[in-house]
């Protein structure tokens, strides 16, 4: 467990070190949202935020999915805020979905 915690810390310091090496400069505001975008893509790839479903094959799908609808988005000439909103509308779509087919799912174990 504290390999994987040290190697976690060791790869955040060295893409932060590559994500700023061409700036010079750091704002605090550098990375808002690549939360979002890193859930929704893990849940568009099929993994269930309660645990017990999904892979890394999967969540590449769902990471690849989400860049090309960013910069698909970007190059029509949408705003950030449209990005993010349109992300964001896709995760609660793909939650919604998620829970229906979970209730679905646990009917049809109990007949």
């Amino acid at each position: 467990m504290m390999i994987n915690f040290m190697l976690i810390g060791f790869l955040a310091a060295l893409s932060a070190a590559v994500f700023y090496s061409e700036s010079g400069s750091v704002n605090p505001n550098d990375g808002s949202l690549f939360e979002l975008w890193a859930i929704t893509a893990v849940v568009l790839g099929g993994t269930k935020l309660a645990g017990g479903a999904g892979s890394i094959v999967s969540t590449l799908g769902g990471v690849i999915a989400i860049q090309l609808l960013r910069k698909g988005l970007g190059y029509i000439g949408a705003g950030t805020e449209t990005v993010n909103l349109v992300i964001g509308l896709i995760l609660i779509a793909v939650l919604f979905l998620d829970r229906q087919l979970n209730i679905k799912a646990k009917e049809e174990l109990k007949v």
